[in-house]
């Protein structure tokens, strides 16, 4: 059963009630997909509990029992992306070798496997005694694994696990205009879900210095997938279509905050991750029937090959929260002085595998670049 479908059979009045537009879009928003598409067990993971009634107890007594994913989030200061480049910097010199994109695997009678990789070069070939891939699925179906030793469940996983259509569209204000006195709650925590085709944004300034303020419009399903840009992350520089998007999520928001458009400052980006060779999605998303048909077989291992990535988590609330691995982040700075269209926003994806020695290696998408920065909250 879909979500949409236990909204239309379960909430009294069906999709048409303003619970039922709430659960759709709340599941839309936070897996990805149209909730047509997704599996109506995503609604228990994302309200109910994740802790039984003794975890609960032993925790803290006080401690409601809170939906799952919905709790927050963390960030790191100075961008997320600090992560994935101080392990990349904590390896071994040489260890890493980027620009390699993984084209086939071939796994020999003895157990050993081949992995080809298309390089500046030209084709390599490696011979290894174990392989962890993080490939997202969306980019592994690519790949041509017909004689890697894939069991048929493993085959169906890889080909048809859903993936999330999620972008995001910055918008750079002089001022955090969402918290001034006007016709809104003046008390909000700057995260904000409509029923109109911006569906959801938030305060991407929050915690930073400086007068600034940035709205991130977040938007899934068709909508997320919608856009059309030149290249998969843009700045309104670099395409006049992200300029155009900005203005139709301006006269969407003056529907919220009016008067907000005479604040914005010109300066917007996309990221669209359905646009990128190396993603072809957001992140990983059960559609219907995917619960038990392979849920949770993701991340078996198949002989000496394994398997690692947010796909392979059951803890879904990694998928929405933290976009360390698999997609460029957006960082504000406490700056007025860098302006936007002086910032080379597109990152150079490639894959990075590692050569530790010939027992072991691991193939994944890396970010190759230096964390531009795409906005600027301002000082």
């Amino acid at each position: 059963m879909s979500v949409y479908d236990w909204i239309e059979q379960y909430i009294d009045g069906g999709y048409g009630t303003p619970l039922g537009r709430m659960l759709d879009g709340a599941c839309r928003g936070y897996f990805g997909l149209d909730t047509r598409m997704q599996s109506s067990l995503n609604l228990v993971y994302m309200f109910g509990s994740w802790f039984s009634e003794d975890e609960q107890d032993a925790e803290d007594d006080d401690r409601p029992t809170s939906s799952g994913p919905l709790q927050g989030s963390l960030r790191i200061a100075g961008g997320n992306q600090q992560l994935p480049l101080a392990i990349a910097s904590s390896l071994p010199q040489g260890c890493m070798q980027l620009n390699h994109q993984l084209v086939a695997i071939k796994r020999n009678s003895d157990d050993a496997m081949i992995l080809s990789f298309t390089t500046p070069t030209g084709l390599l070939e490696v011979i290894c005694d174990h392989a962890i891939l993080t490939l997202p699925f969306s980019t592994l179906r690519h790949v041509d694994y017909q004689q890697a030793g894939f069991d048929s469940l493993k085959q169906t996983a890889i080909t048809e696990l859903g993936y999330g259509t999620i972008s995001k569209l910055f918008l750079q204000f002089d001022t955090p205009y969402w918290y001034q006195d006007g016709p809104w709650p003046r008390v909000n925590d700057g995260f904000f879900i409509t029923d109109m085709d911006i569906q959801a944004l938030w305060d991407g300034s929050l915690g930073q210095t400086g007068s600034h303020g940035m709205l991130v419009n977040y938007t899934s399903g068709q909508r997320g997938a919608a856009y059309s840009p030149p290249s998969a992350y843009s700045t309104m520089t670099e395409s006049e279509e992200i300029q155009q998007y900005a203005q139709d999520c301006l006269q969407q928001l003056e529907r919220i905050f009016p008067g907000i458009s005479a604040h914005y400052t010109g300066k917007a980006a996309l990221s669209y991750p359905t646009g990128d060779p190396y993603l072809l999605g957001s992140y990983a998303c059960w559609r219907v029937g995917q619960y038990t048909l392979f849920g949770g077989y993701e991340g078996v291992r198949q002989g000496p090959i394994h398997f690692a990535g947010e796909h392979c988590s059951t803890w879904r609330a990694a998928q929405a929260k933290v976009h360390v691995q698999h997609e460029k982040f957006c960082r504000t700075t406490a700056s007025d002085e860098g302006p936007i269209n002086s910032v080379r926003s597109r990152p150079s994806r490639s894959y990075s595998i590692s050569f530790a020695r010939r027992a072991m290696i691991t193939v994944t998408c890396w970010a190759n670049d230096d964390s531009k920065k795409l906005l600027s909250s301002g000082q």
